[in-house]
């Protein structure tokens, strides 16, 4: 990584869009260093305490039976290692971890927020459980997988496919964590077993985060090219070295792969489905860019980068009204396809984050008619839970 030096806010200059800012009570922008840094340990993707014991919509009680009783483990089922179900280049096949991790960060979520200690302790306990059988560390490492490389063709294998299912469903273990760490705490003799798991689990997430979204065909996808999963991990074991390090490199990537027009590379060039893979990019984007926020660092006003973002969030309303005009940009990469009977010209109904944070960052912007209120699985959240203010204003 290149030297960065001392940062000023109207002074910054193109070669440093990887620095990290902080504003100060005299709204002068400061660079951030770990002397005048300090983590949020009770926050992900909103500082936990803003929305506590609000029942926001979404987070109703009735869920928590469901949600819980998914995660429960099934005898014979062997959970070392990432099973995949006939996953192509094409199409990543994760709907079973899926359906575990939503479930697990749904109910910490909701026992962080409402403070019910005993679903809290079913979590852990569901969390210990997982850690014994040492759940998906027998997943082929990333750099293995990466060099086996993906997209020969739209059917053919993608290994790398198995550690970042593998690192997803960390990154929601690590989330989950997080939420309960206020009876984690209580729990020394368990949180010693999970930590133990999450930790070799990071071997997934930072390899992940180091490699996803290189190469030819390097775009901008889910948890920010895995790099909100490094942010998530530095926030539970208080690693402000960490999680500067990781939010510069992560604001650097964003920095290479978005232009002018606000479209991404890869994912806006993607023909029959630029829609959907610029909507996921954008929703990694903002997402990633909530963490910061959170712990008090600019980044949708990051001066090399504010313009350039909110393009990206017109350019995603504007492709859901007209795709073609999307399309008629062009393909880059070569994971690209053309045809009708494949394409996916609706944003992607796993990035569901978007919509609320660029309708609150961009109000003259607004949102599309259609709001989902499901799970964003392509980041780990439940939107209408974590921001419910925002849910109230895009109503309006």
């Amino acid at each position: 990584m290149r030297q960065l030096t001392v940062l000023v806010f109207l002074l910054v200059t193109a070669c440093q869009t990887n620095s990290v800012t902080i504003e100060r009570n005299d709204a002068v922008a400061v660079k951030v260093d770990t002397a005048n840094f300090v983590l949020n340990s009770d926050a992900t993707y909103r500082s936990l305490a803003e929305i506590e014991n609000k029942n926001p919509p979404g987070c109703e009680v009735y869920l928590i039976s469901a949600f819980t009783s998914s995660m429960e483990l099934l005898p014979g089922v062997d959970y070392s290692a990432v099973t995949d179900t006939g996953s192509t280049s094409l199409v990543r096949n994760h709907s079973a971890w899926t359906t575990q991790s939503e479930g697990l960060h749904r109910s910490a979520l909701i026992a962080r927020l409402t403070k019910d200690e005993k679903l809290a302790n079913k979590v852990i306990d569901q969390m210990v459980a997982y850690s014994e059988i040492e759940m998906l560390m027998d997943t082929i490492d990333p750099y293995i997988a990466h060099n086996q490389k993906c997209w020969k063709s739209a059917g053919s294998s993608c290994p790398f496919f198995r550690p970042e299912t593998a690192s997803h469903f960390i990154n929601a273990a690590i989330q989950s964590a997080i939420m309960l760490r206020e009876w984690l705490e209580k729990e020394p003799a368990k949180k010693k077993i999970i930590d133990a798991w999450l930790d070799d689990g990071f071997i997934y997430v930072k390899g992940v985060a180091d490699l996803m979204g290189t190469g030819p065909n390097g775009g901008f996808n889910e948890y920010a090219n895995g790099k909100s999963g490094v942010l998530f991990y530095a926030i539970y074991k208080n690693d402000p070295d960490l999680f500067l390090d990781y939010a510069k490199r992560g604001i650097a990537d964003i920095n290479s792969k978005l232009d002018d027009e606000g479209l991404i590379f890869n994912n806006s060039f993607r023909g029959s489905r630029a829609v959907f893979y610029h909507s996921l990019g954008v929703d990694a984007m903002f997402t990633f860019g909530e963490i910061l926020e959170t712990q008090g660092i600019n980044f949708f006003n990051h001066p090399q980068l504010k313009d350039r973002l909110k393009q990206s969030y017109a350019a995603a309303l504007k492709s859901d009204e007209d795709y073609k005009w999307l399309e008629a940009k062009g393909t880059k990469g070569y994971n690209f396809i053309t045809d009708d009977e494949r394409s996916r010209r609706s944003f992607n109904s796993d990035s569901t984050a978007m919509q609320y944070i660029g309708s609150w960052r961009y109000p003259d912007l607004g949102a599309t008619s259609i709001i989902s209120e499901r799970f964003d699985d392509s980041n780990g959240l439940l939107p209408t839970c974590m921001f419910p203010d925002r849910v109230e204003k895009m109503r309006q």
